[in-house]
């Protein structure tokens, strides 16, 4: 009987989390090369003509007293980096290294790409602190590691136990590593 008001929390969460991925999946598009955590990455080896490219996305912002989050969802917009020629592969990270991933969703657009991301916490009491969430693997066409600025985060949300937007916290790209090409 200890676990039905636990569960009663968590449930209407992750169904939150399950209808803003619903919503931000927009008008489809889909496709592309997207993999969950677990296992190596779906991404093919850098060669002589691209990079790889490994940003890490953080939840920031002051949290209020009592708020115990229960999952981020948002999307990665890579623009600049032509359509088709990215690839990725999400793996929670950080204080959600532990998370339950989503399936991602690349969508290709005519000058760039997106990565839609949910990920929920699967501790019973939820998240207090900020700190890294995800990292996204990309291979990106070119022989340079693109700068920070490329990427945009959008349709940031951040949810708690009951579902409810958690005021002054967000996502954020906060850092952009990489291995340029030979």
């Amino acid at each position: 009987m200890a676990t039905i008001p636990r569960l009663g929390r968590i449930l209407p969460a992750t169904l939150l989390l399950l209808l803003l991925a619903t919503a931000c999946s927009g008008g489809g598009g889909g496709g592309g090369t997207s993999s969950s955590s677990g296992g190596s990455p779906a991404e093919p080896p850098p060669d002589a003509t691209s990079a790889r490219v490994t940003v890490t996305l953080a939840l920031n912002g002051t949290l209020p007293p009592q708020a115990a989050i229960a999952g981020v969802a948002f999307t990665l917009r890579f623009p600049g980096i032509p359509a088709g020629t990215a690839s990725a592969a999400v793996t929670p990270a950080g204080i959600l290294r532990n998370g339950l991933l989503l399936p991602p969703v690349y969508t290709a657009a005519g000058n760039g790409g997106s990565l839609q991301v949910v990920l929920a916490d699967t501790t019973a009491g939820g998240l207090r602190a900020t700190g890294p969430v995800a990292a996204v693997s990309l291979v990106v066409p070119g022989t340079t590691v693109p700068p920070p600025e490329r990427f945009a985060v959008e349709n940031g949300t951040v949810v708690d136990l009951l579902g409810n937007a958690v005021a002054g916290a967000g996502i954020v790209v906060s850092a952009v590593n990489g291995q340029p090409s030979p």
